[in-house]
């Protein structure tokens, strides 16, 4: 399992592979979420261009399940 925590979480290392440690505390262009997000999405890229077969089947199933309506539409 991969941990994104700040100091404050140090108490949940033990249950991680891997820790990185975030401080994104505001919206300012240095302490902002954006860099976590850029992390996290190109990890879910790599892991889906690794298990192509396997994430073609998920997004599939993610499709038709939102097909039919269980989520919340504007």
């Amino acid at each position: 399992m991969i941990l994104f925590t700040g100091p404050s979480h140090a108490q949940l290392e033990q249950f991680a592979d891997l820790v990185i440690l975030t401080d994104s505390s505001g919206v300012g262009f240095k302490d902002s979420f954006v860099p976590l997000f850029c992390l996290i999405n190109y990890m879910i890229h790599e892991i889906a261009e690794r298990e192509k077969d396997n994430s073609l089947k998920v997004s599939s199933k993610i499709e038709d399940i939102l097909n039919e309506g269980y989520f919340y539409r504007f």
